[in-house]
């Protein structure tokens, strides 16, 4: 006969702002830019991701108020150019884009703006992934390769720290360098600070409960009294990414079955990391 264990069943309900997005290239800069790691506190969870490789043309690039206006190298049939249009925010020029002077990188790989003595670099992935452009879902979409952490026994250390010196992604980039020089890779940094517990009676309410009156109001106060630390959420985040997006280069919690009885010992084993 069919039976419920508990009246009330528990969830936990894991969320993050926003990614901050990094070029390889960019990582051993961060790490020792302290302005930079202020606005990377907290982004302990990362993910490795690629796509086909879109830069902007350094032929065409102009600045009209406050938007730029070029063409976006995209590779479909050979290489096809896409006019886009990217509004610059209030940081970049201050109340007056017309002292704004704009250029693209010859490689095509970011824009610069530049207000008087100071130059802000305008990456070209930031470009594609906010620009009105007539590109399709797929070329703006990323391919997750790995999913990771770095938050360290302490919690200051960040995901650029553990990336720094990371045989997984040299791996990677000596792939993608190999075998797709098409291809860029990005990476994305994740907080997942915020979560929480849901608790439900969902389910069929006409099957007898297992458990005792006495024990399973215990369960109901324990769902009701969880608390998940930031260690556990990271680790909880990390294993269901990578179940979800199966990446190439993982090879933990890629093919587990969380609902199975018998891997509960493994959820608990990430909880208490």
């Amino acid at each position: 006969m069919a039976v419920r264990e508990f009246t009330a069943e528990g969830a936990v309900h894991l969320f993050s702002g926003l990614p901050s997005a990094l070029r390889p290239a960019h990582i051993f800069q961060a790490v020792d830019d302290e302005q930079l790691r202020a606005q990377l506190v907290g982004c302990n969870l990362y993910l490795v991701t690629c796509r086909r490789r879109i830069l902007v043309d350094p032929r065409f690039i102009d600045l009209s108020g406050d938007t730029i206006t070029g063409h976006l190298c995209v590779a479909r049939d050979g290489w096809v150019a896409l006019p886009f249009r990217f509004r610059l925010s209030f940081e970049h020029h201050l109340g007056h884009p017309e002292s704004l002077e704009v250029m693209v990188a010859t490689g095509g790989t970011h824009v610069a703006v530049r207000r008087g003595g100071a130059t802000i670099f305008i990456a070209s992935h930031v470009i594609v992934a906010q620009a009105e452009c007539d590109l399709t879902a797929e070329e703006r979409d990323l391919h997750v390769l790995y999913v990771g952490q770095g938050i360290g026994r302490t919690g200051s250390k960040l995901a650029i720290d553990r990336l720094s010196s990371h045989a997984t992604l040299q791996r990677i980039l000596a792939d993608m360098h190999t075998y797709h020089p098409d291809t860029e890779v990005l990476l994305l940094l994740y907080r997942f600070d915020q979560s929480r517990t849901i608790v439900s009676t969902g389910g069929d309410m006409n099957l007898e409960v297992a458990a005792g009156t006495t024990e399973d109001g215990l369960h109901l106060k324990q769902l009701c009294d969880a608390r998940i630390d930031r260690r556990a959420r990271i680790s909880l985040a990390e294993a269901a990414l990578i179940n979800y997006f199966q990446p190439p280069y993982n090879v933990t919690f890629r093919k587990t079955n969380f609902a199975m009885q018998r891997k509960l010992r493994l959820l608990r084993e990430v909880l208490s990391h």
